[in-house]
């Protein structure tokens, strides 16, 4: 099977799971996503390639953004707007840190989408297990 062949398939895949998710587990994607584009960011940070990690910064900022508006303030009441204001500031990071071409800015996004991502894990199974 030739590299093509298996990108297709692997895209093919990543789409079939991607139409069958729940909405909890389309979250838990993007931010999967945020981490491995911030993780890809400081490393090309690290090996001095910038314009790889503007394009991984550039990203992740998109899966926020993504993230940000797709909140539904009239049923979320204060966690949406709690997490909106998460959101904006941890864009506002990103564009730091895009700027600086500051890898601790970085580390203090993807520990806090880390967090965001282990809280909504828990959430899912608690709703699985109560079902």
């Amino acid at each position: 099977m030739n590299m093509q062949t298996m990108n297709q398939k692997a895209d093919l895949y990543r789409k079939n799971q991607i139409a069958t998710a729940s909405e909890g587990q389309l979250i838990i994607m993007l931010y999967d996503g945020a981490i491995r584009f911030l993780k890809k960011a400081k490393t090309s940070m690290k090996e001095k390639d910038i314009e790889q990690s503007h394009e991984a910064i550039t990203r992740a900022r998109k899966i926020v953004l993504e993230l940000m508006f797709s909140l539904d303030m009239e049923k979320g009441g204060d966690i949406s707007r709690n997490l909106y204001e998460l959101y904006f500031f941890l864009n506002q990071e990103l564009i730091k840190a895009n700027i600086k071409k500051d890898s601790e800015i970085l580390n203090d996004c993807l520990e806090i989408i880390t967090n965001l991502r282990s809280t909504w894990k828990q959430v899912i199974e608690k709703a699985k297990n109560s079902n």
